[in-house]
């Protein structure tokens, strides 16, 4: 993937994703993490888009954090990008 085609908007929130893995100690940044920074995104499209479709955002926030909280953890410098990323 080539980060430099990305909107910046999408290369912050792209690495807010990993560093949340990385926080978290998930062994692969997910997609769900994507979809959580997104959503707490201050400027970028993804919350007037789901305000336009009436979408309940808090719903989505915590689903998100309910299925980030299902990932495995790992402890040390295993938690990276992996392949569920790297697909998009």
């Amino acid at each position: 993937m080539n980060l430099e085609k990305l909107t910046i908007k999408s290369q912050e929130a792209l690495q807010a994703a990993v560093d949340e893995a990385r926080r978290r100690g998930n062994t692969l940044v997910e997609p769900v993490h994507l979809l959580r920074e997104l959503l707490l995104q201050e400027g970028g499209l993804v919350i007037p888009l789901l305000e336009k479709m009436a979408t309940d955002q808090a719903l989505l926030k915590t689903r998100a954090e309910e299925a980030i909280k299902l990932l495995p953890t790992v402890t040390g410098s295993g938690a990276g990008s992996g392949p569920s990323l790297s697909r998009a």
